[in-house]
């Protein structure tokens, strides 16, 4: 359909499911809003992670440390 975002795979090769949670990237250790990442199977649990391209609403590792940075300094302007 128009406007769906293509479908990320993982380094398995197999498609990536937005993750529906708030949680922790394991990759930075930032949180993920949900629907903004993604989440996938890891050592018979979950894992979720920031996406790896920006764009449909997600947000990449890199984006998620410029935003954390930008509401520090908005606190310490305060």
């Amino acid at each position: 359909p128009p406007g769906k975002p293509p479908a990320r795979l993982s380094r398995k090769g197999l498609p990536m499911a937005r993750n529906k949670f708030d949680a922790r990237c394991y990759q930075c250790g930032l949180p993920v809003k949900a629907g903004t990442g993604h989440f996938e199977r890891h050592q018979g649990g979950w894992r979720t992670k920031h996406a790896n391209v920006a764009g449909f609403g997600r947000v990449t590792c890199e984006m998620a440390k410029m935003q954390a940075a930008q509401a520090k300094e908005k606190e310490s302007a305060a």
